[in-house]
């Protein structure tokens, strides 16, 4: 047998209807035997025969495969099913892959991977890919986290961070969610939820377990006007608005509140305040006063009774 450089009428020698001498196509070439892949084609009165495989001219192998995507592939648990391709070629050198022995079904078009492999090839108009590596099996959450308590979590609403979770799963599936997309380190306990469902309910990671999802907490807001020098600065003719929404650390009302609470979130300027139930102004609301030192404590607490100020 030589090997002879000829020209066929399409991209697929399975497919010729024959073989020509010349790239222009127009010399077809002598009738007889041609072998390309491991087959065989014989070409009578310039028409090419069917294919025939070559004695023992296939190896076979098992493949996992899904018509899905890439990571269903390799993140997912497959069965794996048998293939084929043309002798002394493997899953990384084939250019095919078939389901006979005779090499002439091409595989469906989709994803394939050697059982429990890092790599992958997807099948594109019968046509194999190359060699790809598989995807990271994560799912990336975005979670918002407290490590004090559903309060703090849903009321001083902290910044919105990147968790991971095993593929497929979810916030309300997963059993525990990790900082890093390796899924080898499990993130701290505390309070979790679902940063992008507004009203969505919380879970708690206990041990680096997380826990059912319970029913998300109501926040009670306040509002507070700018700093003032003294308690009876909102006690005069001037007008101040009261439109800045707060809430304590412990949830108190407007009614509850009282010294020792805490102003949750920044850092306020130390000194006095109007707060309200409502967003209003001292002209019109209801109101009182507190006064915060440098940590946002609340260390007194002013009701105006005409311009003075008094103790409620």
């Amino acid at each position: 047998m030589s090997v002879v450089n000829k020209f066929i009428d399409s991209t697929n020698f399975l497919t010729a209807t024959a073989v020509y001498d010349n790239i222009n196509l127009t010399t077809k070439a002598t009738d007889g035997y041609y072998q390309f892949g491991g087959q065989y084609r014989r070409q009578v009165s310039g028409l090419l025969l069917t294919a025939t495989v070559c004695s023992d001219c296939f190896t076979f192998d098992s493949l996992d495969y899904v018509s899905t995507n890439s990571n269903d592939l390799c993140c997912l648990t497959q069965t794996a099913s048998q293939y084929f391709y043309p002798t002394g070629l493997t899953f990384l050198t084939t250019t095919n892959i078939f389901t006979d022995v005779n090499l002439t079904t091409i595989a469906a078009d989709g994803f394939y991977s050697e059982p429990n492999g890092s790599q992958f090839r997807q099948m594109s108009a019968s046509s194999l890919g190359s060699i790809t590596a598989c995807p990271s099996c994560t799912t990336t959450l975005l979670l918002k986290y407290s490590s004090v308590d559903a309060f703090d979590l849903y009321c001083n609403p902290p910044s919105s961070v990147n968790y991971y979770v095993a593929f497929g799963q979810s916030f309300a599936t997963a059993s525990q969610i990790y900082q890093d997309a390796a899924l080898t380190t499990v993130a701290a306990d505390g309070y979790y939820k679902d940063a992008a469902l507004s009203g969505s309910g919380y879970r708690i990671m206990a041990s680096g377990s997380l826990g059912t999802i319970q029913s998300q907490v109501t926040c009670n807001t306040i509002f507070i006007s700018g700093v003032g020098a003294a308690c009876t600065t909102f006690c005069g003719a001037t007008n101040y608005t009261i439109p800045l929404e707060k809430n304590t650390t412990n949830q108190h009302s407007f009614i509850e509140i009282q010294n020792g609470d805490v102003i949750a979130g920044a850092t306020l300027t130390s000194g006095w305040y109007a707060y309200a139930a409502t967003s209003t102004d001292t002209a019109t609301g209801t109101y009182r006063q507190f006064q915060l030192d440098t940590n946002n404590t609340i260390i007194g607490i002013g009701l105006c009774s005409g311009s003075n100020c008094v103790i409620p």
